[in-house]
């Protein structure tokens, strides 16, 4: 007679299931209508989706709970608040003395002209105006073929 190891115990079949078809579909494994059927079939009987449900969500309560005694007790929302306070004034001195907004400020407005003239130089290149030039007679023909249709169409 063969000793047979004992039978896992729901949970862990459970358990043993869903990291096999976990590691299944992120191996990228496709599964049947089938299959899925089953495994929402025995989601409902063993109710896995809720317990975690509810797990995650004592979690988060918890979470929450410990973060709001943590934070009262030392204090932590009161110091972020006067640290970025102290961040602010420090860099509105800083902007007063250096007049780093006021440089960012024009070196931005320098930087736009730059591109203004750039843009220009390519409009003015010859090449680039024979293009236009080239592109603006085909839309130009192309509108007068188009009124010529239309005026037969109604007459």
């Amino acid at each position: 007679m063969v000793d047979k190891a004992p039978s896992p115990s729901p949970p862990e079949t459970t358990h043993k299931s869903e990291s096999a078809v976990a590691s299944l579909l992120a191996s990228g494994y496709m599964l049947s209508k089938d299959a899925l059927e089953k495994a929402r079939a025995l989601d409902e009987r063993h109710g896995i989706s809720q317990t975690a449900s509810t797990s995650m969500a004592a979690v988060k309560e918890k979470t929450t709970a410990t973060a709001a005694a943590l934070d009262k007790k030392f204090n932590i929302s009161e110091k972020i608040s006067g640290a970025s306070a102290s961040v602010s004034s420090t860099f509105s001195s800083v902007d007063e003395t250096y007049h780093v907004t006021s440089k960012a400020k024009a070196a931005a407005a320098a930087a736009e002209a730059t591109l203004s003239h750039a843009g220009q130089q390519v409009m003015n290149n010859p090449y680039v105006a024979s293009g236009r030039d080239w592109m603006m007679g085909i839309f130009e023909r192309l509108k007068q073929q188009t009124l010529e249709q239309v005026k037969k169409a109604e007459g």
